[in-house]
Formats: C-alpha cells, structure tokens, sequence
C-alpha cells in the first residue's frame, strides 16, 4: 500500500530525514518509536504534502501511484488520512457542517443520514455533541481535539491512517476504546507514531519500527516494543 524508498527530507533548508525506507502492506499495523526530535512528525507532514518539508531523494508510492506527484487534496481523496500531533483551528467553519463537506467529497449521503452517522461516531469516540456546534478545533481541550480526529477517522474509512501520537491528551478511557477504532482490516492499514504502552497493548502492532538520526534503525515485533519500554532507547542497537 505505501512504499517509502531511501527517502530524505529537509525542512528550511535542515535534512531531518535522510535515508528512510519503510513498507506498509494492507491489514497491517506499524508503530514508529524514537527518541523527540529525529524525524516521526516531518514524516508525517511530508506525507500530508506540507510545503515546508521538502523530498529531496527517494520515492514514494501509495497504491501503486507515485505520492508525490499528487496535491495534498488529491492524496486524500485516494484514501490517506493523516491525524496530526498538533490538529489546527479552524476560526468560523461550525465542526458539523466542516465533518459533513468532508465526507460529501467521499460518498453522497443526505444531511439527515450524515448526522445519523456522525453522532454514532462522536458517541463511540467519547465526544460531547456540544462541541460539534462549535467552530472547528476552536478553543478545544488537547483531548477533545484527538476525538475530533478519531471521529474523522472514523467517518471518511481511509485506506491508509497515518496518526501522530493520537493518544496524547486522551484519558484511559478513551485510549481503552481505540481499538473499537482503529480495527485490523484486510483493506486498511495504520502506522501509529506513539510511546504510549496502555495504547501498544490495546492495538497490538504487526511491525515496531525504531527511528532513530532520520531513519529507522531497527524493526521489530511486539517484543521489540516491549524492550524499549523496559530499557528505554539507549540500549536498542541497530539491526
């Protein structure tokens, strides 16, 4: 599904990334771990199309199509989600009608049967319905912004779901839930970028990846998780 070949990024003229390679199949679930400041998050926005972080060699493929090549728009619409560390606010646009024009540009459904859908959603993800009155992320707790991307998530059922430390500023309860959200199928892949143990035991990776100086260093499975949340990263030798 997704084909990152020795990728190298920089951001305002600084290389963060520089060599990445990583592969992720349909029904498969990553998580990415790393010490602050190596790369996690550049990547995450190089896949969204940010233009601050530019490729300056390697490829990428979703699909079979070449990732670049693609606007950000049109990246989404071939089924990548991306759920950011630090979601924006959106000052004027009311989070009903906003959540309602996204998944319109998926599928045609009636203002009637979205909000039947929509409220479904917010329930399962633990979001209060009055927030979905207010403008869009706009003066939202740092947990209820997370449920706002869960509930995107949830409501546009993209091929590939990028999430960047989507635990952060959710409760145990609603990390106890995601598994209802983020579900194993043959047709949808993640890559969790997380240090969250209680949220590693409720998904359950198929791959851990350890990233490390822009690149990742070493790749593993749920035991290599395990090692670094006892150890910590200092001791993880590359492969």
């Amino acid at each position: 599904m997704l084909d990152i070949e020795n990728v190298h990024i920089s951001v305002e003229d600084k290389k963060i990334v520089e060599g990445l390679n990583l592969r992720v199949g349909a029904g498969e679930v990553h998580m990415i771990m790393g010490p602050n400041g190596i790369g996690k998050s550049t990547l995450v926005h190089m896949l969204a199309g940010h233009p601050f972080y530019k490729v300056l060699q390697g490829t990428i493929t979703f699909q079979g199509k070449d990732l670049l090549a693609m606007t950000p728009q049109k990246r989404a619409h071939e089924g990548l989600f991306i759920g950011f560390q630090h979601p924006v606010e959106i000052s004027g646009m009311n989070t009903f009608d906003f959540l309602y024009k996204v998944v319109l540009m998926h599928k045609p459904v009636t203002r009637k049967e979205f909000e039947n859908m929509l409220y479904g959603a917010a329930e399962l993800v633990g979001m209060n319905s009055d927030c979905l009155k207010r403008d869009f992320n706009l003066q939202f707790s740092g947990g209820e912004k997370k449920r706002n991307e869960l509930l995107q998530l949830l409501l546009v059922q993209p091929k590939l779901a990028v999430l960047d430390e989507i635990d952060s500023g959710l409760d145990v309860d609603a990390i106890r839930a995601l598994p209802k959200i983020i579900q194993k199928d043959s047709q949808r892949a993640y890559i969790l970028i997380t240090h969250n143990r209680l949220l590693f035991e409720k998904v359950l990776p198929d791959f851990v990846h350890i990233m490390d100086q822009g690149h990742i260093v070493r790749t593993g499975d749920i035991e290599l998780a395990e090692e670094v949340f006892e150890k910590g990263f200092q001791p993880i030798n590359p492969e």
